[in-house]
């Protein structure tokens, strides 16, 4: 059988006028980002498989200087202090979950309303805002882009210009649903089911207090969360744009196949694929499929710009076939039993 072709993609991030960071390593398949088709063994190829692994600033010359801050563009809907215990906060979103064959998730879409039709947004911890596809050649970003209906809240959003080309069920993805869905109260990823769920300010769903937790730090927009990787403690950035964990300063080990790729800066790299044992906690240890890399100079100098002093991106096959919930009052993930 010959080798699925794995498309690896880097994108850019989104400054501010006051040139804060409001979107980081991101994992968004969009036109306009750098793409590149490898093949890999079919054992170490997921179902529906790429990798976005880069950061790349928006120049100078290209920031509106007449935008708002970045908090100004956040909707009220997505602030923790503006009615988190309205009804639109407690309906379920409707996720697709594309699956590995191993049978984790490898990519994630929430079916969202726009216009009066159904839409879909790539779900990605890799960017910190929630935003609109627009047109390649767009401003970056349009504020006030247009509202979009998501669970029951109307959301008014930003928008950026950059489309994804990947068929969910016969439609194309017109946005991205970022971290800031999740940083405002108790939201559950429901990786079993397919779903997220909000919920009211102190709230959780039945059982969910006594999940092992998981803390986290947010740098501008980025969660980074601190496990072990074969023992080593790490502080990783959580992206479920992508479908594996990336570890670097990590040389290749026995058995590891190569993964070359192309960062946002344009510089080839080679990635090594292998396995790791991630520790969540001491009590939640699985093998993971891994991208090793000794030295990538974009990304550590990416990471200086951003902070929080991460070693690399926590991706979905290590996040486990299960309900999560991501709160922020607490400064947790709270990880549930992962399914059979």
């Amino acid at each position: 059988m010959a080798p699925a072709p794995v498309a690896l993609l880097v994108c850019p991030m989104l400054t501010t006028a006051r040139g804060s960071v409001v979107s980081v390593i991101s994992a968004l398949v969009l036109a306009g980002c750098s793409s590149k088709e490898r093949s890999l063994p079919p054992d170490a190829a997921p179902t529906h498989a790429d990798a976005t692994l880069g950061l790349n600033p928006l120049p100078d010359a290209d920031r509106r200087l007449d935008a708002p801050d970045a908090e100004a563009s956040v909707p009220r809907q997505l602030d923790a202090t503006a009615d988190a215990d309205a009804p639109c906060w407690e309906t379920p979103v409707p996720l697709v979950v594309w699956r590995a064959d191993a049978g984790y998730a490898s990519r994630l879409f929430a079916n969202v309303t726009y216009r009066n039709n159904r839409g879909i947004f790539l779900l990605d911890f890799g960017s910190g805002l929630t935003f609109l596809s627009l047109e390649a050649g767009s401003p970056d970003p349009v504020y006030d882009a247009g509202t979009v209906e998501i669970g029951a809240c109307d959301l008014t959003l930003l928008g950026r210009p950059y489309s994804d080309d990947e068929n969910v069920d016969g439609s194309l993805p017109i946005g991205t649903l970022g971290t800031d869905a999740f940083l405002t109260t108790p939201t559950e990823l429901d990786l079993v089911s397919g779903r997220v769920v909000r919920y009211p300010i102190g709230q959780l769903p039945s059982g969910a207090s006594t999940w092992p937790e998981v803390p986290f730090d947010v740098y501008e927009g980025g969660i980074i969360v601190a496990v072990t990787l074969n023992g080593t403690a790490v502080r990783l950035l959580v992206d479920t744009g992508s479908p594996h964990t990336a570890w670097v300063g990590q040389p290749p080990e026995p058995g590891d196949v190569p993964y070359p790729s192309e960062d946002a800066s344009g510089a080839l790299i080679t990635f090594y694929l292998g396995t790791a044992t991630l520790a969540l906690t001491p009590t939640d240890t699985q093998s993971i499929p891994i991208l090793r890399i000794q030295s990538w100079p974009y990304f550590q100098q990416s990471e200086m710009v951003i902070g929080g002093d991460y070693q690399g991106l926590l991706g979905l096959s290590a996040l486990g076939n299960r309900r999560i919930i991501v709160d922020p009052q607490a400064s947790v993930f709270r990880f549930g039993p992962i399914a059979p």
